[in-house]
């Protein structure tokens, strides 16, 4: 069942159980260190899994929580995964939020009385239950809509290139040849095999709608020479056999320091395993990280269940074959 995790310093944690009280009261499995962690567990593990799987992360900001490592750590999850529910509970004086934090509307519970009825905690309340819906339509729109198409009639663009004249600067869909079409509730993610690597393009939908021109727009070429290495780590994640993560960075330019505002990120990995002794299950969520940016829309996150890593898995394969077949395929010695 999805939870609120709620990060905190241990200085507020009676602030902290109130909220948590309230939270519950309205209807919502919370998660708090300090209350839920079973004697012996491993907390930094524990943490770093709640963290990263709960619907909403709800960050409580006082003078002594912007100055914490760990608040600011789990913080950063709540930002990547687009779950953060920024709180005050405390004027911070001469202190301020992070710097990188600053640019998301925070709820002010600092003179919150306790009540339930407070617009401020309402407010609170109902961006948790927005998060709670979000994060079950990923989950019951996972393994329902992933397709491939064939199409016969000729290629409207050409995929093998970054634009051509025929070709609209933002395409929403590729047509011609074998795609790979996965539609989530929030965009719409394809994978086209070209015998230059494989092309990702990821349209985020509005009412339902493509939207090209917007911030999280994403249309990427993934090099031949990246495309083994993602797909080893996606067959050991379908076979369910250990693995490390794969991290891809696609450098804007030949600088060596990898530049958040110009690089793009391309991430598949699994959540932890949950058999015991750290044993795989096959249960264990896998997610594929596109970020191109700072920006909130440019770091997007896709749930894979299983059928998506099929897909990904074959347009990966089908890549392969493409340039193989085109004699692309030519590894040049060091």
């Amino acid at each position: 069942m999805a939870h609120v995790f709620v990060s905190y310093t241990r200085e507020d944690h009676q602030k902290a159980a109130r909220i948590a009280r309230v939270i519950r009261e309205a209807g919502f499995t919370t998660w708090l260190d300090n209350e839920d962690l079973e004697p012996g567990a491993n907390w930094s593990r524990e943490v770093q899994y709640m963290v990263e799987t709960a619907s909403s992360v709800v960050t409580l900001w006082s003078p002594l929580s912007v100055e914490s490592p760990w608040v600011m750590a789990e913080t950063r999850v709540g930002v990547e995964n687009e779950t953060l529910v920024p709180v005050i509970i405390r004027s911070l004086g001469k202190k301020r939020i992070p710097l990188e934090f600053r640019n998301h509307q925070y709820v002010d519970l600092a003179r919150w009385d306790g009540l339930s009825t407070q617009p401020e905690i309402k407010r609170l309340l109902n961006r948790v239950q927005q998060l709670m819906a979000h994060a079950a339509l990923r989950e019951n729109s996972d393994e329902s809509d992933t397709l491939f198409s064939v199409f016969n009639e000729p290629a409207a663009t050409n995929a093998g290139s970054a634009t051509t004249n025929d070709e609209p600067a933002a395409p929403s869909m590729y047509i011609g040849g074998l795609t790979f079409f996965i539609s989530k509730s929030l965009a719409r993610l394809q994978f086209i095999p070209t015998a230059s690597g494989l092309r990702i393009l990821y349209v985020p939908l509005e009412n339902g709608q493509p939207v090209t021109s917007s911030d999280g727009y994403l249309n990427l070429l993934l090099p031949i020479d990246v495309t083994g290495s993602l797909w080893v780590t996606c067959r050991a994640f379908i076979s369910v056999v250990s693995s490390m993560d794969q991290n891809i960075v696609l450098q804007a330019s030949k600088g060596e320091e990898v530049d958040p505002a110009t690089d793009t990120l391309v991430k598949l990995y699994r959540e932890k395993p949950k058999g015991a002794d750290g044993a795989l299950t096959g249960e264990e969520t896998c997610w594929l990280r596109l970020v191109s940016g700072i920006e909130e829309a440019q770091r997007r996150r896709i749930r894979m269940g299983p059928t998506d890593l099929i897909c990904l898995e074959l347009a990966l394969r089908t890549t392969a074959e493409l340039v193989t077949n085109s004699g692309n395929h030519n590894p040049m010695a060091l």
